[in-house]
């Protein structure tokens, strides 16, 4: 029986466990970096668990007749994928094939309640959350990890705005709200390195990995 040793630091409960790849097979239980390993697949799960609720989110602000709000979610959702598959994509050069995520139940209420519920976590994620873990990997000092953690952290302050007027308002006031939503995104970009989502594309350079504009792609509107 393998043993499992659960490190609390900076809030965040790090689990040091081998991780198995398809087939069962187990891929090298020592690691350089063993609290990185331990983050990153935290933070894979979570993002992956994102795409699926924003997925779900867009569906139902479709069917409750919010459009733009439905647009958003699925920008907000195809920006999660960006940053899933960049942390995976790490995960997969420390320890090869690493085991696919099952997939848990996604809650879904109404659009108004969705809209709070994902404004209060995509703010717990860049007040608290992010910071807490860039302190964690800077100790190991995998720039990867690092690099690909700043950037999820900086395309979701990008709306932190956005964000808060969603938390102030939608409770007392979620027409006007999703009024503004539905005049304010005609259309939106993702860049497809860092997850970086805009309603322009600039003119030279993503604003946060600084790549080439032309990395951005247009998220279709949902039909």
């Amino acid at each position: 029986m393998k043993t499992r040793r659960v490190v609390i630091m900076g809030g965040l409960a790090v689990v040091t466990n081998p991780i198995f790849a398809r087939g069962g097979k187990a891929a090298p239980a020592q690691s350089e970096y063993p609290v990185t390993t331990d983050i990153l697949l935290q933070s894979r799960n979570s993002e992956t668990t994102a795409y699926r609720q924003y997925t779900a989110f867009s569906e139902q602000a479709k069917a409750d007749g919010y459009p733009g709000i439905a647009y958003m979610f699925k920008a907000q959702a195809a920006a999660e994928l960006i940053h899933e598959r960049n942390f995976e994509r790490i995960l997969t050069r420390l320890h090869g094939d690493v085991t696919p995520l099952p997939q848990h139940r996604i809650d879904v209420a109404s659009t108004q309640q969705n809209l709070m519920t994902a404004a209060s976590d995509e703010l717990d994620c860049v007040n608290r959350r992010y910071p807490d873990i860039m302190n964690l990997l800077k100790k190991e000092g995998l720039q990867d990890a690092i690099t690909s953690t700043n950037y999820a952290w900086e395309s979701e302050k990008q709306h932190l705005d956005i964000l808060k007027d969603i938390q102030r308002w939608s409770p007392s006031h979620f027409e006007a709200v999703a009024k503004k939503i539905e005049n304010e995104t005609a259309q939106y970009f993702v860049c497809t390195i860092c997850g970086s989502t805009v309603i322009q594309i600039p003119k030279e350079k993503c604003p946060i990995c600084h790549l080439a504009s032309e990395n951005y792609r247009k998220v279709e509107a949902p039909i």
